[in-house]
């Protein structure tokens, strides 16, 4: 077996799939890793935000303010795609991170500690975790 068909099998369909969100010039070691899950995290929310917008509106009427976290959250998933086709993946993942970190914490200091956002705020924990190696 050829070491490019090894590589394409042991990395898997989709880190696969996810290194179209990189730069051509791959970054090696824990930078590759950061930008995978970086990507991951990134189109996971992308298609999350609409969808919770949408069933929002449908179940809940939630807050007019809901959606606009919905279109923050779109608008910096978007935004940290773009800068990790760039190579900046640091930035990217800062800026996954701080969209999450206010999202979550508005929803929490709107319903109190008793609400389900409240416990939602270990989210931007686990991301930084993740993509910044903390």
């Amino acid at each position: 077996m050829s070491a490019k068909l090894w590589q394409a099998r042991a990395i898997g369909p989709a880190n696969r799939w996810l290194l179209r969100f990189l730069p051509k010039e791959l970054p090696e070691g824990d930078d590759l890793r950061r930008g995978l899950v970086t990507a991951a995290v990134a189109c996971l929310f992308l298609a999350i935000a609409p969808l919770y917008a949408l069933i929002g509106v449908v179940f809940e009427q939630p807050p007019l303010a809901y959606h606009g976290l919905a279109l923050l959250t779109l608008i910096g998933c978007s935004g940290g795609l773009v800068l990790l086709k760039k190579g900046r993946i640091r930035t990217a993942c800062w800026l996954l991170m701080s969209v999450g970190t206010f999202a979550t914490a508005y929803t929490a200091f709107r319903e109190g500690a008793s609400g389900q956002a409240a416990g939602n705020m270990v989210l931007p924990v686990v991301m930084a975790a993740l993509m910044l190696g903390w």
